[in-house]
């Protein structure tokens, strides 16, 4: 039974963002990353709800905005998400963080198997307000993920690293039948 629930995740800074929009622009449902939603919202509210500052609570309102992404998602059409519960494990697992909390709501968030993870690409990877990892860190994160994803037994699609967006989209859309 398909879900049409699709994830692109992987390391920070490797266009996953874009592909989303992207796939946005083709007419594809889409769901923004929820850790940016909130990192961007609560800088401005200049409170300590950050995963460099309040890291349970940070966590906690990612979980609640994916929550709603996934509950409102009519699946009657493919969709795409920025990330998936999952990745809150992994990025906990790779910070060397606690992630028992959300590990028990992992196995209700049934996606598609196939998951999408573009290759890390430092000639593109940049620091911004709410991606302050080096690359080095990204490269760890992005491994974590793939394992987290790897032991709940998805198949992983690598996006080659020196695709254009164009390509991409037409990577994803192939794999999901959706020429």
């Amino acid at each position: 039974m398909n879900n049409n629930r699709f994830v692109i995740t992987g390391a920070p800074g490797t266009g996953k963002t874009t592909l989303v929009e992207a796939l946005s622009k083709e007419g594809f449902k889409t769901c923004e990353e929820a850790a940016r939603l909130v990192v961007l919202k609560n800088l401005k509210k200049e409170n300590n709800i950050l995963p460099w500052g309040n890291r349970d609570a940070f966590d906690s309102e990612v979980f609640i905005i994916m929550l709603y992404d996934y509950l409102v998602d009519d699946r009657t059409r493919p969709t795409f998400y920025d990330g998936g519960i999952l990745d809150i494990l992994a990025y906990e697992a790779s910070l060397g963080f606690n992630y028992d909390k959300f590990s028990r709501f992992a196995r209700y968030f049934n996606y598609e198997k196939t998951v999408f993870i573009p290759e890390p690409w430092k000639e593109i990877y940049e620091k911004d307000v709410v991606r302050n990892f080096t690359f080095e860190d990204s490269i760890k994160i992005g491994n974590k993920i793939v394992e987290f994803y790897t032991s709940f037994n998805y198949e992983i699609v690598f996006i080659p690293k020196e695709t254009t967006i164009a390509e991409r989209v037409d990577i994803v859309k192939r794999k999901i039948n959706c020429d």
